[in-house]
């Protein structure tokens, strides 16, 4: 890997802090959840964050949020268009985690087998 493609990539990754505010909606000082933004709010946040935890590398992509629901109801998502002909989006947007590289952690687990006796 090229100095200038490290120094890319090296600039693309976020400190654990940093991704939080982009990330993680907190409310009192508690996590709520994540965050959502509108149309309007995204042309200014990264497409892409990634950042590392722990030993830990995660990569969140921010994505449109599906239609909101009711009773498994997929409710209208559609833009909502003023009197004077302005159109108001109504779609939200969120980050999602899209990849994780963790330790290798089959080695600390079990098999358990089931036989019936016969």
């Amino acid at each position: 890997m090229g100095e200038d493609e490290y120094k890319k990539i090296k600039e693309t990754v976020f400190t654990y802090k940093e991704a939080e505010k982009y990330i993680k909606c907190d409310i009192l000082g508690f996590n709520v959840g994540l965050k959502t933004y509108s149309s309007k709010e995204i042309y200014n946040l990264p497409k892409q964050i990634t950042y590392e935890k722990g030993g830990y590398i995660y990569t969140y992509v921010l994505t449109e949020n599906s239609p909101p629901t009711f009773n498994g109801v997929e409710l209208p998502n559609d833009d909502i268009i003023t009197k004077d002909g302005q159109v108001i989006s109504t779609k939200t947007y969120g980050y999602k985690l899209a990849y994780t590289r963790t330790e290798d952690i089959n080695r600390d687990r079990f098999c358990f087998t089931y036989r019936r006796g016969g």
